[in-house]
């Protein structure tokens, strides 16, 4: 099965990383898998030239590309319309991620789609981006204050009109991971309100000189570019020793504060690498503020 195939998979298979009346919720996601084709017939639609450009890192852009396959050749969805903008005052009030009715109910419904990644800090409580530049918090302010009430604006009526859709319902659909301190009890995280409880989570350490000092001697690890982010990428890639990884750590935050994704893999008795934890190694001064 191809990397993108696992991810089209993980997409609905995936928990939520938020909860609430205005999440998609897991039931709606479950019921979705139940239409999941084989991966014969996934790659076939791939070879048939479906318009996706596979994992870059982009990694949002790639996202709503998988939520597009999935209404459009998986659901199929009676009535879609993607990226549409909303206007006001000469300036772009907002955007509607994806526009469609609902097989299920009938109902026209707006998604706010987004895929996001961020690790707890303990001393602030709160989550912020790999790259210290984003917060959970000011993320969910932002889907549930401005981007989902934005189909209750005035300047939304006339594009629902043209379009012929009405009594919009919006939907927050938000997938992605939370990393907690690795020294912590990383598998059994705070409670945060509007997070949800079975979001899928790992660790996060700096890169210290005694950084992954729980790692076994058999353990190896595999740094994980943004394309393989959501399902670990090609099983076969370079995996390195603890030492090895140490050296390529220090190359890369000798000139990097970007944190790095890692995949922890143990030897099975046959002796296959599976992936057993996912963790982020930050820079030393991560989340620079």
């Amino acid at each position: 099965m191809s990397a993108w195939a696992r991810d089209l998979a993980w997409v609905m298979r995936s928990p939520n990383l938020l909860v609430g009346k205005n999440v998609v919720s897991e039931s709606w996601c479950a019921e979705a898998l139940k239409r999941l084709p084989g991966p014969d017939k996934i790659e076939e639609k791939i070879a048939h030239g479906y318009h996706t450009h596979g994992p870059t890192h982009r990694l949002g852009i790639y996202f709503e590309t998988l939520v597009h396959y999935w209404l459009a050749e998986i659901i199929h969805v009676p009535v879609l319309h993607t990226n549409v903008q909303v206007m006001g005052e000469g300036r772009t009030l907002g955007e509607f991620d994806f526009l469609f009715v609902d097989p299920a109910n009938s109902k026209t419904t707006h998604w706010e789609t987004a895929i996001k990644f961020y690790l707890y800090s303990e001393a602030r409580e709160l989550y912020f981006g790999p790259a210290g530049n984003d917060r959970l918090d000011l993320k969910m302010k932002k889907i549930f204050e401005q981007q989902l009430p934005l189909s209750r604006q005035p300047e939304a009526a006339p594009i629902f009109e043209r379009l012929g859709l009405h009594d919009v319902e919006s939907k927050a659909f938000v997938k992605g991971m939370l990393f907690y301190p690795l020294e912590s009890d990383w598998r059994t995280p705070p409670k945060i309100k509007g997070v949800s409880e079975s979001h899928a989570r790992g660790w996060w350490t700096h890169f210290t000189h005694d950084f992954l000092a729980l790692a076994n001697q058999h353990t190896r690890w595999r740094i994980l570019e943004k394309a393989a982010w959501l399902t670990g990428g090609d099983t076969a890639a370079t995996s390195y020793s603890r030492a090895e990884l140490a050296a390529v750590c220090a190359v890369h935050f000798a000139t990097s504060r970007i944190s790095l994704m890692v995949a922890q893999l143990e030897p099975d008795a046959s002796g296959t690498l599976t992936e057993q934890s996912r963790g982020f190694i930050a820079h030393k001064d991560w989340p620079f503020r």
